[in-house]
């Protein structure tokens, strides 16, 4: 991650998992607003190719209101990935000279250590 303002560079590493079909995809789905639902039920994937400008959203959706009831053609193509990050290398740029930092977690304990840029 970079923020150009601050001059702030992040690099995060750990691991993710993906959730589709289990409690925890549900209650993030439940927490999608009605509206939103329906972009989740385009037929092909995003960025495919197409001839002419679309949504990709399915005929029984296209330019209607968005409807509950529409809701599980989407849901099949929703999924919630849970990332847990344990390590994070920060760097600050600077014209006067860079600085960074290096950030270990070990359970609850973070070993934090400043670093030749």
């Amino acid at each position: 991650f970079y923020h150009p303002k601050k001059w702030i560079q992040l690099r995060l590493s750990g691991t993710a998992s993906i959730h589709t079909n289990d409690k925890t995809a549900e209650s993030q789905w439940e927490k999608v607003h009605r509206t939103s639902r329906m972009n989740y039920s385009a037929k092909s994937p995003p960025g495919t190719p197409v001839e002419k400008p679309t949504s990709g959203l399915p005929d029984f959706s296209r330019g209607k209101k968005p409807e509950v009831s529409h809701s599980p053609e989407a849901r099949k193509n929703f999924a919630t990935i849970v990332s847990r990050f344990d390590q994070m290398d920060w760097l600050m740029l600077k014209l006067t000279g860079h600085l960074r930092a290096k950030f270990l977690w070990k359970g609850n304990h973070v070993d934090a250590s400043w670093v030749i840029p």
